[in-house]
C-alpha cells in the first residue's frame, strides 16, 4: 500500500478575497514553469488510496480551496 499524503490550500488575491476556479499543477523536481503547461507533472489523486487519479489542473472550488493527494517527495506547486 502506498503511503500518499493530503496537500491543501487557499488561493487568495492580494486584497484577500478568495479565487474560485484558479489552476493549480503540482511539478516534479526539477521543475519547468516557463512553459504552459507547467512540466513534469507529478500524480495527484482525490483519494488517501491512490486508487482516483486526478487530472490537471486542479480547479478551486467557490472559496479558493483545493485539495489532493500525492506520494511523499519535494515538488513545485504552480
Amino acid at each position: 500500500m502506498q503511503n500518499l499524503y493530503r496537500t491543501d490550500g487557499w488561493v487568495k488575491s492580494t486584497l484577500g478575497p478568495a479565487i474560485p476556479g484558479a489552476q493549480i499543477w503540482l511539478c516534479s523536481q526539477p521543475a519547468n514553469i516557463a512553459s504552459a503547461p507547467p512540466s513534469p507533472l507529478a500524480p495527484v489523486f482525490s483519494d488517501p488510496g491512490g486508487l482516483f487519479p486526478i487530472t490537471f489542473p486542479v480547479l478551486t472550488d467557490g472559496f479558493g480551496h483545493y485539495d489532493f493527494y500525492t506520494l511523499p517527495g519535494l515538488y513545485t506547486l504552480v
